[in-house]
């Protein structure tokens, strides 16, 4: 710790508080997480920084979590919630199982609400398409509060699903522990209204129950959307927040300050211990 220096808090999640700090050595601004207890957090906190490491891993994919730094670079923070993913070419590849517990809840894909521990960067894919409705609606697109109720609302919108919208449905652990009542989907652009349509049909492409037919990235940014106006900004004239919009009343309270930086100290001790 004694290579940072504590400026000011910038935000708060689930495991701790997130400060702004200057790296000494290289004059860099940087963003530090202070976790609230190492005893209930451990295991999550050693989880992020070793899917830091491995940046080969299914993401927490949310609008909070999706930074812009001061030259318009998009960033994904929080790794608390992810997994390492096993890519493999062969066929055990289908054999790998992980945990449903990844993901927010309310961009959490249909597989994973119904316990699949055997899946891939799909689920990613239906978060993005979570998010990019909700950078238009300004709302989340299934704002469940319960994973029953996140279902429930899935179902609503995308309709009962069958043989054709999710053949492997049953292969899901918790899909028959459920009863539906036969419902039709509701058309994608009325949930979606006065948004473009090629912005429709790419939210629609990836907002699917079957992960087999959802966009992958790669297929996803060739889609007629970013061909079309209004057509992607050059980085260079990205817009980017002016250097001090986020002004906080805690920020400039020295006792609050101190108690992070003591934290972070504690923390990183423990985690020479632990390593």
């Amino acid at each position: 710790m004694e290579n940072y220096k504590i400026i000011e808090r910038i935000g708060e999640g689930t495991h701790g508080q997130v400060v702004k700090a200057l790296h000494r050595p290289t004059s860099k601004i940087v963003a530090l997480k202070c976790v609230n207890s190492m005893d209930k957090t451990t295991k999550n906190v050693l989880r992020e920084i070793e899917s830091l490491r491995a940046c080969n891993s299914d993401y927490d994919l949310k609008p909070s979590n999706l930074l812009i730094s001061s030259n318009g670079i998009l960033k994904i923070a929080d790794f608390s919630l992810s997994r390492s993913l096993l890519v493999s070419e062969n066929e055990n590849s289908k054999k790998n199982c992980y945990t449903n517990q990844v993901a927010t809840r309310r961009y959490r894909a249909p597989e994973l609400l119904f316990g699949s521990t055997n899946y891939n960067q799909s689920i990613d894919m239906w978060s993005v398409g979570c998010i990019i409705a909700e950078m238009f609606t300004k709302t989340p697109l299934f704002p469940g509060d319960t994973d029953l109720e996140q279902i429930a609302m899935v179902v609503h919108y995308l309709g009962t699903p069958n043989n054709n919208t999710w053949p492997n449905r049953n292969e899901m652990p918790d899909f028959n522990k459920l009863k539906f009542t036969q419902c039709s989907p509701i058309p994608m652009k009325h949930l979606l209204p006065d948004i473009n349509k090629n912005l429709v049909n790419l939210i629609e492409s990836l907002i699917m129950y079957d992960s087999y037919k959802r966009l992958d990235a790669s297929e996803a940014l060739k889609h007629s959307y970013f061909f079309n106006d209004p057509l992607p900004c050059l980085i260079h004239k990205m817009p980017v927040p002016p250097q001090h919009q986020r002004l906080m009343s805690l920020s400039n309270n020295p006792l609050l300050l101190g108690s992070v930086e003591q934290n972070f100290k504690s923390i990183y001790r423990i985690l020479q211990e632990l390593s």
